[in-house]
Parts: C-alpha cells; sequence; structure tokens
C-alpha cells in the first residue's frame, strides 16, 4: 500500500512519472504505475490502492478532465478528504472538484526546489500527516540508472516544448530557399 495514489489520464505518464519521482525523493510511497497483476482486474487493483492510500493526488490536464476514470477516482479522495488537487495544464477543473485549491505545477521544470513543487509537499505532508521537510535529501555522487532515465525523460518533454515554441515562429518562404541554392551553384559552376 502507499501514501499517495497518483490519478491520472494516460496521455500524461511521462509527467506524472516525474512528479511521482520528485515526491518518492522525500520519502513517500506513490501508486502511479498502472500495472495491473495477472488474474486482477483494474478497478479491483485500483479500488484496493486508493483505500489503502493515504492522500489521493490528481493531476488535472487536457486529457484528464475530459476521464470519467480519473474523476470517479478524485471522487474517491474527495470523500475520504485526503485529495491533493494538482494542475498540470491549464485547464477548468470538473464541477465538484471547482471547490477546492489546486497546487499549480503548469510551469513546473520538474525542480524539486522549486516553490510551486515545495508548497505542494507541505500540503501533501499535512494530508498524511506527517511532518515532511520540504526540501529533499542531498543528491548522492552515485546516480541510479532511474534517475538518469527520469533526467532524459524531462529533458525530451522540455525539449518538446522548446520545438513546439519554435515551429510556431514565422519561417521564410521556401522561395528564398530555392534563390539561395540557385545562387550557390552558380557560384560553384563559375569556379
Amino acid at each position: 500500500m502507499s501514501d499517495i495514489f497518483i490519478s491520472y489520464s494516460q496521455e500524461d505518464r511521462p509527467r506524472a512519472r516525474i512528479i511521482a519521482a520528485a515526491l518518492e525523493q522525500h520519502g513517500w510511497t506513490v501508486w502511479w504505475d498502472r500495472k495491473i497483476p495477472v488474474g486482477k482486474s483494474f478497478e479491483e487493483v485500483i479500488e484496493k490502492e486508493i483505500l489503502a492510500a493515504k492522500c489521493v493526488m490528481v493531476l488535472w490536464s487536457k486529457f484528464s478532465v475530459k476521464s470519467r476514470w480519473v474523476k470517479e477516482e478524485a471522487n474517491e479522495g474527495q470523500g475520504k478528504s485526503i485529495l491533493a488537487p494538482v494542475l498540470i495544464d491549464e485547464v477548468s477543473i470538473p464541477l465538484g472538484f471547482k471547490s477546492l485549491q489546486a497546487a499549480n505545477l503548469v510551469n513546473w521544470t520538474g525542480d524539486a526546489f522549486q516553490e510551486d513543487f515545495t508548497m505542494l509537499v507541505a500540503d501533501v505532508s499535512q494530508i498524511i500527516g506527517i511532518v515532511q521537510d520540504s526540501i529533499p535529501p542531498a543528491k548522492t555522487e552515485s546516480i541510479t540508472n532511474e534517475q538518469k532515465d527520469l533526467d532524459h525523460l524531462h529533458k525530451a518533454i522540455l525539449d518538446n516544448k522548446d520545438q513546439k515554441a519554435q515551429s510556431k515562429q514565422t519561417r521564410p518562404p521556401k522561395k528564398n530557399h530555392i534563390c539561395l541554392m540557385h545562387l550557390n551553384l552558380r557560384s560553384l559552376i563559375r569556379h
């Protein structure tokens, strides 16, 4: 059984993984990986994990606000007064959950020392009922392969955002590229 159950949409799995790893650095156990054992039903495993969790963290995104499952899981957490809503996209939170204050990790870069994340850690500590230091343990010299994978994944997410931002910039017309290629070919022929 885990301290924290993370509810998220499958499309947000990479971000859920980064958040789970950051929370685990604080010593908490986190259930976020939706691997269902053979012979068990999805509903059975989810219900068992939610009932045992001390905190249900829901990651609200453009995908999760449309998910019936995420809403049901959030409802379970709210019913037990252990819900920690977290915005990971600029979205309108679904009806029934709007009155609860949500942590804002929309611009979170994965830095465990970023103010928005340290505030979330403090709030989760209160929900769980454990006084938790908001600063994660110091990193050791030996970084595990899993941490390297998470760092790589986080970089890929940031790179993807950069690429999307760059693609929105205006590009020179293709005509200019053709003219430059023509001039370069002419100069090669002359020499």
